[in-house]
Protein backbone atom coordinates (compact mmCIF):
# COMPACT_ATOMS: atom_id res chain seq x y z
CA UNK A 1 0.00 0.00 0.00
CA UNK A 2 1.67 3.55 -1.26
CA UNK A 3 1.81 5.63 1.74
CA UNK A 4 -0.01 9.01 0.61
CA UNK A 5 0.51 11.26 3.17
CA UNK A 6 2.38 14.91 3.33
CA UNK A 7 5.41 14.22 4.93
CA UNK A 8 6.07 17.69 5.44
CA UNK A 9 2.70 18.21 7.50
CA UNK A 10 3.07 15.00 9.40
CA UNK A 11 6.70 16.09 10.64
CA UNK A 12 5.34 19.13 11.31
CA UNK A 13 2.48 17.25 13.10
CA UNK A 14 4.87 15.25 15.23
CA UNK A 15 7.28 18.11 16.09
CA UNK A 16 4.16 19.87 17.31
CA UNK A 17 2.54 16.93 19.27
CA UNK A 18 6.25 16.54 20.66
CA UNK A 19 6.37 19.89 21.82
CA UNK A 20 3.04 20.05 23.09
CA UNK A 21 3.27 17.09 25.64
CA UNK A 22 6.93 18.38 27.09
CA UNK A 23 4.61 21.20 27.97
CA UNK A 24 1.85 19.46 29.33
CA UNK A 25 3.24 16.49 31.45
CA UNK A 26 3.69 14.04 28.71
CA UNK A 27 0.31 13.95 26.84
CA UNK A 28 -2.44 15.27 25.48
CA UNK A 29 -1.13 16.62 21.97
CA UNK A 30 -3.27 14.13 19.59
CA UNK A 31 -6.37 15.19 21.62
CA UNK A 32 -5.39 19.23 21.34
CA UNK A 33 -4.38 19.42 17.76
CA UNK A 34 -7.84 17.11 17.00
CA UNK A 35 -9.81 19.73 19.27
CA UNK A 36 -8.09 22.37 17.02
CA UNK A 37 -9.02 20.85 13.65
CA UNK A 38 -12.32 18.87 14.03
CA UNK A 39 -11.16 15.34 14.49
CA UNK A 40 -11.07 13.15 17.17
CA UNK A 41 -7.91 12.37 18.63
CA UNK A 42 -8.60 8.29 17.23
CA UNK A 43 -8.47 9.98 13.58
CA UNK A 44 -4.93 12.20 14.45
CA UNK A 45 -3.64 8.49 16.03
CA UNK A 46 -4.77 7.10 12.59
CA UNK A 47 -3.59 9.77 10.28
CA UNK A 48 -0.15 9.18 12.21
CA UNK A 49 0.21 5.51 11.77
CA UNK A 50 -0.70 6.06 8.07
CA UNK A 51 -3.91 3.92 8.42
CA UNK A 52 -6.56 6.25 8.05
CA UNK A 53 -8.70 6.06 4.49
CA UNK A 54 -8.61 9.76 3.83
CA UNK A 55 -5.24 11.04 4.76
CA UNK A 56 -5.52 14.86 2.37
CA UNK A 57 -9.16 15.23 4.58
CA UNK A 58 -6.66 15.79 7.75
CA UNK A 59 -3.97 17.42 5.98
CA UNK A 60 -6.26 20.22 4.54
CA UNK A 61 -7.32 20.69 8.05
CA UNK A 62 -3.60 20.66 9.07
CA UNK A 63 -2.28 22.62 6.89
CA UNK A 64 -4.95 25.69 7.31
CA UNK A 65 -4.35 25.30 11.13
CA UNK A 66 -0.40 25.48 10.77
CA UNK A 67 -1.10 28.67 8.42
CA UNK A 68 -3.10 30.04 10.80
CA UNK A 69 -0.34 29.58 13.79
CA UNK A 70 2.24 30.52 11.53
CA UNK A 71 0.53 33.88 10.72
CA UNK A 72 -0.13 34.42 14.58
CA UNK A 73 3.43 34.29 15.56
CA UNK A 74 4.19 37.14 12.95
CA UNK A 75 1.34 39.10 13.31
CA UNK A 76 1.92 42.92 13.70
CA UNK A 77 1.25 44.15 17.38
CA UNK A 78 -0.23 47.60 17.46
CA UNK A 79 2.30 49.68 20.02
CA UNK A 80 1.26 50.72 23.74
CA UNK A 81 0.61 54.09 22.41
CA UNK A 82 0.21 55.47 19.24
CA UNK A 83 -0.21 59.28 18.67
CA UNK A 84 -2.84 60.22 16.27
CA UNK A 85 -4.81 63.42 15.77
CA UNK A 86 -7.28 61.72 18.16
CA UNK A 87 -5.09 60.34 20.26
CA UNK A 88 -3.09 63.67 20.64
CA UNK A 89 -6.44 65.15 21.56
CA UNK A 90 -7.52 63.12 24.26
CA UNK A 91 -4.09 63.40 25.54
CA UNK A 92 -4.80 67.65 25.42
CA UNK A 93 -8.10 67.40 26.91
CA UNK A 94 -6.65 65.22 29.94
CA UNK A 95 -4.00 67.45 30.26
CA UNK A 96 -6.19 70.54 30.76
CA UNK A 97 -8.36 68.91 32.97
CA UNK A 98 -5.35 68.18 35.19
CA UNK A 99 -4.07 71.42 35.19
CA UNK A 100 -7.29 72.92 35.62
CA UNK A 101 -8.20 70.36 38.70
CA UNK A 102 -11.35 69.63 35.93
CA UNK A 103 -13.18 66.62 35.27
CA UNK A 104 -13.63 65.36 31.50
CA UNK A 105 -15.38 62.71 29.70
CA UNK A 106 -13.94 61.32 26.84
CA UNK A 107 -16.22 59.22 24.60
CA UNK A 108 -15.94 57.95 21.14
CA UNK A 109 -15.60 54.54 18.77
CA UNK A 110 -14.01 51.62 20.10
CA UNK A 111 -10.44 51.52 18.74
CA UNK A 112 -9.85 55.11 18.59
CA UNK A 113 -7.54 55.08 21.56
CA UNK A 114 -9.08 56.53 24.66
CA UNK A 115 -8.07 54.45 26.81
CA UNK A 116 -4.22 53.75 25.58
CA UNK A 117 -3.84 57.72 26.02
CA UNK A 118 -5.08 57.56 29.65
CA UNK A 119 -2.90 55.47 30.27
CA UNK A 120 0.01 56.92 28.89
CA UNK A 121 -0.72 59.99 30.72
CA UNK A 122 -0.95 58.22 33.70
CA UNK A 123 2.47 57.16 32.89
CA UNK A 124 3.98 60.33 32.06
CA UNK A 125 2.41 61.92 35.35
CA UNK A 126 2.46 58.81 37.69
CA UNK A 127 2.80 60.95 41.00
CA UNK A 128 -0.52 63.34 40.69
CA UNK A 129 -2.87 61.16 38.33
CA UNK A 130 -5.29 58.59 38.96
CA UNK A 131 -6.42 56.02 36.68
CA UNK A 132 -8.99 53.47 37.27
CA UNK A 133 -11.81 52.45 34.36
CA UNK A 134 -15.15 51.74 34.49
CA UNK A 135 -16.47 48.71 32.89
CA UNK A 136 -20.16 47.27 33.31
CA UNK A 137 -20.20 46.38 36.11
CA UNK A 138 -19.10 49.42 37.68
CA UNK A 139 -20.82 51.71 35.67
CA UNK A 140 -23.15 53.34 38.63
CA UNK A 141 -22.02 56.19 40.59
CA UNK A 142 -21.97 53.76 43.72
CA UNK A 143 -19.30 51.63 41.59
CA UNK A 144 -17.50 54.62 40.59
CA UNK A 145 -16.82 55.84 43.99
CA UNK A 146 -15.83 52.20 45.12
CA UNK A 147 -13.23 52.24 42.02
CA UNK A 148 -11.89 55.56 43.26
CA UNK A 149 -11.99 54.57 46.56
CA UNK A 150 -9.76 51.48 45.55
CA UNK A 151 -7.18 53.59 43.94
CA UNK A 152 -6.77 55.78 47.05
CA UNK A 153 -6.09 52.78 48.82
CA UNK A 154 -9.84 53.12 50.96
CA UNK A 155 -11.83 50.65 52.04
CA UNK A 156 -14.84 51.25 49.96
CA UNK A 157 -17.72 51.15 52.76
CA UNK A 158 -20.43 52.71 53.85
CA UNK A 159 -23.24 55.04 51.82
CA UNK A 160 -22.01 56.72 48.40
CA UNK A 161 -21.86 60.23 50.76
CA UNK A 162 -19.58 58.57 52.94
CA UNK A 163 -17.49 57.54 50.08
CA UNK A 164 -17.18 60.50 48.69
CA UNK A 165 -16.30 62.45 51.96
CA UNK A 166 -13.38 59.99 52.46
CA UNK A 167 -12.13 60.12 48.47
CA UNK A 168 -12.51 64.23 49.28
CA UNK A 169 -10.53 64.60 52.12
CA UNK A 170 -8.10 62.48 50.41
CA UNK A 171 -7.48 64.92 47.11
CA UNK A 172 -7.36 68.18 49.27
CA UNK A 173 -3.86 69.58 48.79
CA UNK A 174 -3.17 67.48 45.62
CA UNK A 175 -4.10 70.33 43.58
CA UNK A 176 -1.56 71.06 40.44
CA UNK A 177 -0.38 74.38 41.31
CA UNK A 178 1.01 76.99 38.61
CA UNK A 179 5.05 77.26 39.58
CA UNK A 180 6.20 80.81 38.47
Amino acid sequence: MEDKRNHEILERLNQYIADYNDRHNGEGGQAYVGKQIGYSPSVITQYIKGIYATPHKVESKLKAWFDTCDAAQTQYVMPEYLPTSMSESIYQSIRNAHLTNSIIIEQGDSGIGKTKTALKYAADYPQSTIMFSINPCNHTHRGVLRELCRSFGISPKGVGQDMYNDIAGRLIGRKIRRCV
